[in-house]
Formats: C-alpha cells, sequence, structure tokens
C-alpha cells in the first residue's frame, strides 16, 4: 500500500470487506447506522471521515480501525476510539522526546494535539498528519 494516501487505504479496505458480506452499500450504511450515501463517498476517497465514523465501520464489519487503515488485525479494545488515540498520541510523542512545542513545529498545532491528547475527535486526514509528524505508520496510532 506504499504510495496511497489514508483515505485510500482506508477505502479500498472498506469495499474489499463490505463486498465479503454481500451487502449493498445501502444495506451496509442502514447495518452501521451511516447516512445511505456515506459509504460510496468513503469508498471514492469523497470524505474526510472522522475516526469515530471509522471505529462504527470497523465494528459494523467486525474488524478494528487498526485492520482498516492498514493495520493487523488485533483484538479490539473496550475504550473509545478517542481515547486510544489520545493515549498513543500522547505516548508516541513522549516515546520521541518530543514536547507538545516539538510536534508543533512538525506541523500540528499546539493547541490542537493537545485537543486530541484529550479525547478530540478527528478526521482521517489529520491521522494522517500525526502520523507523519510522529514518523509512524497511521494504523500505529490505534494499536
Amino acid at each position: 500500500m506504499a504510495g496511497k494516501t489514508l483515505r485510500q487505504i482506508l477505502a479500498e479496505n472498506v469495499k474489499s470487506r463490505r463486498l465479503k458480506t454481500g451487502e449493498s452499500q445501502e444495506a451496509f450504511a442502514e447495518r452501521a447506522k451511516l447516512h445511505r450515501n456515506y459509504p460510496g463517498r468513503i469508498e471514492r476517497c469523497e470524505s474526510n471521515v472522522t475516526i469515530e465514523v471509522i471505529d462504527k465501520i470497523a465494528k459494523a464489519l467486525n474488524t478494528t480501525v487498526c485492520a482498516l487503515l492498514g493495520g493487523d488485525e488485533i483484538p479490539r479494545k473496550r475504550q473509545k476510539i478517542t481515547t486510544i488515540l489520545a493515549q498513543n498520541v500522547k505516548k508516541l510523542r513522549i516515546e520521541s522526546g518530543l514536547s507538545q512545542d516539538g510536534l508543533a513545529k512538525r506541523g500540528i498545532h499546539r493547541t490542537y494535539l493537545r485537543s486530541i491528547e484529550r479525547e478530540r475527535n478527528v478526521s482521517i486526514d489529520t491521522v494522517e498528519k500525526i502520523a507523519k509528524a510522529l514518523k509512524v505508520k497511521p494504523y500505529k496510532l490505534f494499536e
């Protein structure tokens, strides 16, 4: 999956897993409790979907956010997806020897980073930026 955006990786994984269920986009949307047009927009990379929506999709497909973003199928954590992201961003930032200001110098505004570490729901594009700033694969933020 080298050279692909995180949106493209998500789109391919959602579509392939949905097709394995044999469901139409509309039927899947209903089961996942999403607007009927949303799965199609995600599969066409037209939506900057949030991690909470990715989590709903993962649950409906009986998989994990990590797997939908290109990582391994790991056991699901019982925590909210925003909590998992917050804990991992903080842990990886500290392991990298970076303060919030240090990470801000890599392109993530300090105030925004602080709100992420306080469990703010963010978009897939933001996840991609955070992963790049931390120099990790995006799915690592959800392991």
